[in-house]
């Protein structure tokens, strides 16, 4: 009862409304989320196009002729990615109507007979968009997991609030059908239905029956699912809807299935399929409904790499490349963004903690997992430029920039924390490091993680020059015997100020990371030694700590010399030139006086389609009243524009 009065405090001082329904709570924001940077790609990308349905956007979007497509951008890897998730969400929104709602059903029925009177494709797919929310799919599921692991988990949104624009005009990428306008759990209900139909056909269809074996994910999203749909019956027919079967419990499963007769191509591909996919949509749905229950996130999560990877060990699917046969979900391509997500998750419950139950040698694991699948995505579709390039971010430099500098962050810290033996028996046992017999220098390996996350990071990501910084401030740190010259010093420099310039701050806001320490000591090194030639073999800088009796402040040293002797005090004034460019950044984007004239805008300097759509409200247009989605004005125009046709 305490515990219960307790957390009705902690809810109502954080403002959330929670409901229990059959023992899982649904959390309803009292007010609607922040859109992530995704979706602020998505609407930069809806104003460049002028509009149009998900469905078409992507392909109209990769023939823009601005696009260098060996020079892929952070805007077009989130807009990509986020544009299939919210596709597959959209999808998922009208196949659910479609199925549970007759006015739903008849609505579409009435739609697909038309669909020849409408202009062009594109205005059929906005009138489904508009009426169902989106265009029914029953393959929502699976587009719904390729945006996910796209992103790499990271950057979706799923609202479970108000679904209206909110007082900063943060209009949802996702249009509410009629039907959902007061349902604020709609989106979850269409993701949560999208796993129960390719569910029900394997316990159905493919002869495994009551008996089945499925995840405890998977049992778990069904009951959500029904327990928010009061009267709607569970036709799901499963013996033991309690079980919760290990990753190994479940392989031995699928072998005495195969002993049993089937086949992977009948039945036993879909079974793994399923499980797999399913889990690890699921996964990512609960943490966006949820949050407050990412460990249970993480539980799922885990389950589905640890069986996927197991059942490919046990197999040898992805040693001899047999997909076709036995199904894409063991392809690397796909299971590299569960791993990514996983690794998310698990660095937000280990809370800077070593040890306990979420340790960093389990993240260090994870990371030499996510560099070896990324490793083995090989055969990506070369069919079309653009896309081959966009795969190749997503699915293997994404990767690779992310689980490298997670490693030379922990590194980092590791090597304040254990003397140097210490240190190489850790590294050697994660196999960041593999000679037994020689010394371990923790900076050259920390330059060498960081300077692989650099490489493969897009120049104009948010972290981009973090990483460079900290690949020069180490090279400049690590035992000369490893050869880092004064030129691979400044060339780590000038990438590092380059990405700056090049950092997408329309996407990601104010840099953070700008006058960090290790860019002032990769600046103080290059600066000493300004006068040597490229391949001058840098001498180790030693960072110091204050010394009693002596400097008061942290100080470099380098072969007994003292080459700044207040580095503390170095810091601070970079950070007070920080403090300054930021002032002119916002404002130079102060955008009150637009704002005034023409409202609110979602974010920084408006779009052209929020002024169009200003300048229609005040015009007192009537196609545009009550509507901020130019997509729907536009709709509302042509349709009344035809039936004006049609009377005269």
């Amino acid at each position: 009862k305490e515990f219960r009065k307790a957390l009705k405090n902690i809810n109502e001082r954080l403002g959330i409304e929670g409901k229990t329904v059959n023992g899982y709570s649904v959390i309803q924001p009292k007010a609607a989320q922040r859109l992530p940077v995704s979706a602020k790609a998505y609407w930069r990308a809806h104003s460049m196009l002028g509009g149009g349905s998900y469905l078409t956007m992507t392909h109209r979007f990769s023939m823009l002729p601005d696009h260098d497509v060996h020079n892929p951008t952070s805007f077009e890897w989130l807009f990509r990615g986020f544009i299939q998730w919210i596709g597959g969400i959209k999808g998922a929104i009208a196949e659910f109507e479609k199925s549970t709602s007759h006015e739903s059903a008849m609505a579409w029925t009435q739609l697909s007979n038309q669909a020849d009177h409408f202009g062009s494709q594109d205005d059929y797919l906005l009138a489904c968009e508009r009426v169902l929310g989106g265009l029914p799919d029953s393959n929502s599921m699976n587009n719904s997991l390729s945006g996910f692991t796209h992103l790499g988990g990271l950057h979706l949104y799923m609202t479970m609030g108000l679904t209206n624009p909110t007082a900063a005009n943060e209009h949802p990428p996702i249009f509410t059908p009629p039907l959902y306008e007061s349902n604020p759990g709609y989106q979850m209900l269409a993701a949560l239905w999208s796993i129960y139909v390719p569910l029900s056909h394997v316990v159905d269809h493919c002869g495994f029956g009551r008996n089945i074996k499925i995840s405890k994910g998977i049992l778990c999203a069904i009951d959500i699912l029904f327990a928010n749909m009061p009267g709607a019956p569970n036709r799901l027919n499963i013996k033991n809807k309690k079980q919760d079967p290990s990753p190994k419990e479940m392989v031995e499963y699928v072998k005495q299935q195969l002993r049993a007769g089937k086949t992977w191509e009948t039945s036993i591909r879909r079974f793994v399929s399923v499980n797999y996919r399913a889990t690890v949509l699921f996964a990512g749905v609960y943490r966006l409904i949820m949050p407050a229950q990412i460990a249970e996130s993480y539980k799922f999560e885990k389950w589905a790499n640890d069986f996927i990877s197991l059942l490919d060990n046990e197999f040898q699917v992805t040693a001899t490349e047999s997909f076709e046969e036995k199904g894409t979900a063991f392809r690397p391509s796909i299971r590299v963004g569960s791993l990514m997500s996983q690794l998310m998750s698990l660095e937000i419950l280990r809370c800077d903690q070593i040890n306990g139950p979420y340790s960093m040698e389990m993240v260090l694991d994870l990371c030499v997992d996510i560099i070896e699948m990324a490793n083995r995505v090989g055969s990506l579709d070369r069919g079309d430029e653009y896309y081959y390039i966009q795969d190749e971010v997503a699915f293997r430099r994404k990767p690779l920039a992310l689980a490298n500098s997670v490693i030379a962050a922990h590194l980092n810290r590791l090597k304040t924390l254990f003397n140097p033996e210490e240190f190489k028996g850790i590294v050697l046992h994660h196999g960041l490091f593999t000679d037994e017999e020689a010394d371990c220098d923790p900076f050259a390996l920390i330059a060498k993680h960081y300077e692989i996350a650099a490489e493969n990071e897009l120049p104009d990501a948010d972290e981009a020059s973090m990483y460079w910084w900290g690949a020069g401030a180490a090279m400049a740190q690590a035992n000369p015997s490893h050869g880092f010259t004064l030129g691979q010093l400044r060339r780590a420099i000038r990438m590092a100020e380059a990405a700056e310039k090049a950092r997408d701050v329309e996407l990601f806001g104010e840099n953070q990371h700008l006058g960090g320490s290790f860019e002032s000591l990769a600046k103080i090194t290059a600066r000493f030694y300004d006068q040597k030639p490229d391949d001058f073999v840098i001498p180790q800088v030693k960072l110091l700590p204050p010394t009693e009796g002596g400097s008061s402040t942290s100080y470099l040293e380098v072969e007994g010399n003292v080459i700044c002797p207040d580095f503390d005090g170095y810091n601070n004034a970079d950070h007070q030139i920080l403090e300054e460019k930021n002032r002119e950044h916002t404002d130079m984007m102060n955008t009150s006086d637009v704002q005034r004239e023409h409202g609110q805008t979602r974010q920084g300097i408006p779009l052209l389609e929020t002024l169009c759509i200003r300048e229609l409200h005040k015009a007192g247009n009537e196609f545009a009243k009550g509507c901020t989605d130019g997509a729907e004005i536009i709709y509302n125009a042509m349709t009344m524009s035809e039936s004006k046709s049609s009377e005269t």
